[in-house]
């Protein structure tokens, strides 16, 4: 849902928008085990694959390179 406000007061116009929306999933099926919580490692998404790879230069910057660039 989205609700907005256009206006002018004299010379001058305004607006103002907003929206809200409301989402709820829930797990039919699962194959494997449940753990609760968010497992974070570096350039792998929440199964552990790797999502990019990354080299670090000589000054210390980590380069992000998309997986499927380079398939």
């Amino acid at each position: 849902m989205a609700l907005g406000w256009r206006d002018r007061i004299g010379e001058v116009e305004y607006s103002v928008r907003g929206n809200f929306s409301y989402n709820m999933n829930k797990v039919k099926d699962y194959n494997g085990r449940f753990a609760e919580g968010w497992k974070y490692e570096k350039g792998k998404d929440a199964t552990g694959k790797p999502v990019y790879d990354y080299t670090t230069d000589k000054n210390g910057k980590d380069n992000y390179v998309d997986k499927k660039v380079i398939q």
